[in-house]
C-alpha cells in the first residue's frame, strides 16, 4: 500500500473541509410597502412599471441574495443589494403581459430575513374591448 498517496489525499480533504466554512450572515427584519399590485384593466402589450419599496426595520444590514420571477414577462432590476438598517430599498420591475384576459405574476425576493423569500404578487387584466379597436 502506498500510504503517502493516502496521506496527501486525506490532508487535502481536511484542508478543503476547513476552508469551506460558511460565513454567518445575521438576519434582519424587512417591511414591504405593498405585497399585492393590482392594476385592473391594462392595454394589450402595454408595459406595466412597478417600484417595489421596502424598509429595513432590523438592526442588521439587509443583503438581497437574489430576485426571481414566476415568468419571463416580469423583469426585475435591482440597483442596490445591501440596504442598511432604517434605510429604504427599491426593486424596479417591468411587467409585459402578453396574454388576453387576466394575468398574474410573482416576484420573489431572497434576503437574509426570517420571511425569505418574500413573494410579491402582480395582477391585472387586458381589456378585450381594447383588442377590438386595433
Amino acid at each position: 500500500m502506498n500510504y503517502k498517496k493516502y496521506g496527501i489525499f486525506f490532508s487535502l480533504c481536511f484542508f478543503i473541509g476547513c476552508s469551506n466554512k460558511e460565513r454567518k450572515v445575521e438576519q434582519t427584519k424587512v417591511s414591504f410597502e405593498k405585497e399585492i399590485f393590482d392594476f385592473g384593466n391594462v392595454s394589450f402589450e402595454e408595459d406595466v412599471p412597478i417600484k417595489i419599496k421596502f424598509l429595513n426595520t432590523g438592526k442588521n444590514s439587509m443583503i438581497i441574495e437574489n430576485v426571481k420571477t414566476s415568468c419571463g414577462c416580469t423583469v426585475p432590476k435591482l440597483k442596490k443589494k445591501v440596504i442598511k438598517s432604517n434605510e429604504y430599498g427599491y426593486i424596479d420591475v417591468t411587467v409585459s403581459p402578453t396574454t388576453r384576459g387576466k394575468f398574474s405574476s410573482s416576484v420573489y425576493v431572497f434576503y437574509n430575513g426570517p420571511n425569505s423569500p418574500k413573494k410579491i404578487r402582480i395582477k391585472g387584466e387586458i381589456d378585450y374591448l381594447d383588442l377590438l379597436e386595433e
